[in-house]
């Protein structure tokens, strides 16, 4: 067992494996228990990651929402980073 795993009061990681979400099962498996894993375009070619990305810009910024609250996200949310 490793030494981050002692520090939780359960294991999380029989829950993580069991979720039945491909993309956390699949980091769980590479980056918490160190096992070899397929190609991370596996993840990148997932129906729900796709639809995702197809709403990103190609600054990396997302499309403002429209929600009809009322709330300005392009003020809240962070737009051209490149300068910091």
């Amino acid at each position: 067992m490793d030494d981050w795993l002692l520090k939780f009061k359960y294991n999380p990681l029989k829950p993580l494996l069991e979720s039945g979400d491909k993309t956390i099962i699949y980091f769980t498996k590479r980056d918490l228990i160190g096992r070899e894993v397929d190609s991370i375009d596996h993840i990148w070619n997932l129906p729900e990651v796709r639809k995702m990305v197809e709403w990103q810009q190609s600054d990396g910024s997302w499309k403002p929402k429209k929600d009809g609250s009322g709330v300005k996200y392009s003020l809240i949310e962070p737009g051209d980073v490149s300068g910091i």
